[in-house]
């Protein structure tokens, strides 16, 4: 078969596939479901969805901005400066699954979703993604070391690993994405400020006694110093996105309020 042929068909599989995904969307009934609605109408799927539309658009100003040559991935691993010392450690933690990464980072290298910076990394953004939960509030073993301070504090730690400073970053980023009514009610509010991420790392480190204080001062603090620290409405993502294209607007519209109807 010829090379044409060969991506004729390869074109033709996936048009089909495409529309029995399409098929499944558009048809699912709750009176009579074939799947849990929340298998497809959840956060991780619909922030894949974002995602991928903003990787198109060619606006760098927005939150959701891709710099020039970044990519995304969802689902994550980022490394942490509390893994386990031995078996059984008490203060550990495991690594931090993130929603979605925004940069130029490499997947994979040690484990299937393991993230590695680039050395010549100009974006490190991570965005959470929210419909109706809050930010988990601990871990196991550190109870209150809530979700926005393990993020921040893994990003730290994936800096280090890359030996990329902050400087070398033009955007660098950690935003939780939630409806426009969990934030109005102040939901994440108290937790994505620099001032209870910094008390609660400090916490952490002075824990180790002095094993971390190193990478606190050199890793942790600038971090904190040059992060820019956002909480957006994925209304205000879809009025973006509408701008440069109205037609995946109004399909991610209705995407999203399935999401907050089933969940």
């Amino acid at each position: 078969m010829a090379p044409a042929d060969q991506l004729e068909g390869v074109r033709q599989k996936s048009e089909v596939q495409l529309e029995i995904i399409a098929e499944l969307l558009d048809g699912f009934d709750p009176e009579r479901p074939h799947f849990h609605a929340t298998e497809i109408f959840n956060e991780s799927w619909f922030v894949k969805a974002v995602l991928h539309r903003a990787s198109t658009l060619a606006d760098r100003q927005f939150p959701l901005s891709f710099a020039e040559g970044a990519t995304w991935f969802s689902e994550a691993y980022l490394p942490t400066a509390f893994a386990p010392r031995y078996q059984g450690d008490k203060l550990s933690e495991a690594r931090t699954h993130a929603d979605g990464v925004i940069g130029h980072f490499s997947i994979g290298d040690n484990a299937k979703a393991d993230l590695h910076l680039k050395a010549d990394a100009r974006q490190f953004t991570v965005v959470e993604a929210k419909i109706h939960s809050p930010l988990s509030s601990g871990v196991s073993n550190a109870p209150g070391y809530d979700q926005a301070v393990r993020n921040v504090a893994c990003m730290a730690e994936t800096l280090s690993r890359a030996q990329v400073p902050t400087s070398q970053l033009d955007y660098f980023s950690f935003i939780v994405v939630a409806p426009a009514e969990s934030i109005a009610a102040g939901t994440f509010s108290s937790l994505v400020k620099a001032e209870s991420i910094q008390m609660k790392v400090q916490d952490r480190v002075a824990s180790y006694e002095g094993d971390l204080d190193q990478w606190y001062r050199e890793w942790f603090e600038p971090t904190l110093d040059a992060i820019n620290l956002q909480i957006l409405s994925w209304e205000d993502a879809l009025v973006w996105i509408g701008q440069s294209d109205q037609k995946a607007e109004r399909a991610l519209q209705a995407f999203y309020e399935k999401c907050l109807l089933y969940n």
